[in-house]
């Protein structure tokens, strides 16, 4: 039988990170709501980076389907995106803070690499926000075969996923319970050693779940090498990803 080795990617994250501080999220604001989306909450705009949806697409999405432009808000427009009539006041408020960055073609609403796939479309941003309510840190979890797993991890690849059973991208919320991941989401790439910090051994999300859940084909290849700084053309690879080992009985590995 392959030995299996389950992962947590933590998006953002680094190899000193106490992972607790990160997953006790405050009470949500009305941020989780899709049309007022505000990616000055650190968690939410690490989870638009983690599921590489451009702004333009997520624009796209909130006008097609709830008539709302962010770089226009309209009172009829947030109650169509579900915001309570008794909070419209407040929620529009919100949405004119935000509309002045939809507007300033030189706002960085949050990473986007045009040079990688989207890992999530905007409805399914959408359904982790509904059933997160805007709570936790950006995580992908996966199970695979231990070997590949830990080939993949032992230097700076640039990793992709291919669900078995589907995959876990969402938020990372222990404290108030895992809402189930969108569906369909049955390819993911990210770049470990850039990105955030990995965690193998047993993780919440698996505790209702069937033995083989979120198992996943495992590929890679090296990352592209990055450059050093903004006054050089010299490119370096990055170091292998930080990696916890939690396992029981662990092998050694980089902490």
């Amino acid at each position: 039988m392959t030995e299996m080795t389950k992962v947590a990617f933590y998006y953002g994250l680094n190899a000193k990170s106490h992972i607790i501080d990160h997953l006790v999220q405050p009470e949500p604001s009305l941020s989780w709501v899709p049309a007022l989306l505000d990616t000055q909450q650190r968690n939410l705009y690490q989870l638009m980076g983690l599921a590489n949806v451009s702004t333009e697409a997520w624009r796209d999405y909130l006008i097609t389907k709830y008539g709302f432009d962010p770089a226009k808000p309209t009172a009829e427009g947030l109650l169509r995106a579900g915001v309570d009539q008794s909070r419209i006041s407040f929620a529009m408020e919100t949405a004119a803070e935000l509309a002045e960055a939809w507007e300033d073609p030189e706002s960085r609403l949050w990473s986007h690499d045009e040079d990688f796939p989207a890992n999530l479309t905007p409805a399914q941003v959408e359904e982790v926000l509904a059933e997160s309510r805007g709570r936790g840190t950006p995580v992908i979890v996966f199970q695979a075969p231990t070997e590949v797993v830990e080939k993949a991890l032992a230097e700076d690849n640039q990793i992709t996923l291919t669900g078995v059973n589907g995959i876990y991208v969402g938020l990372s919320d222990p404290i108030n319970g895992y809402g189930w991941s969108p569906s369909h989401v049955n390819a993911v790439t990210f770049r470990p050693s850039a990105e955030g910090l990995v965690v193998l051994g047993e993780h919440a999300v698996f505790e209702n779940c069937v033995d083989d859940a979120y198992t996943a084909g495992v590929a890679f290849e090296p990352g592209v090498p990055l450059r050093l700084s903004s006054r050089s053309e010299e490119t370096s690879s990055l170091s292998p990803p930080p990696v916890r080992d939690e396992r029981e009985a662990a092998p050694s590995m980089r902490m």
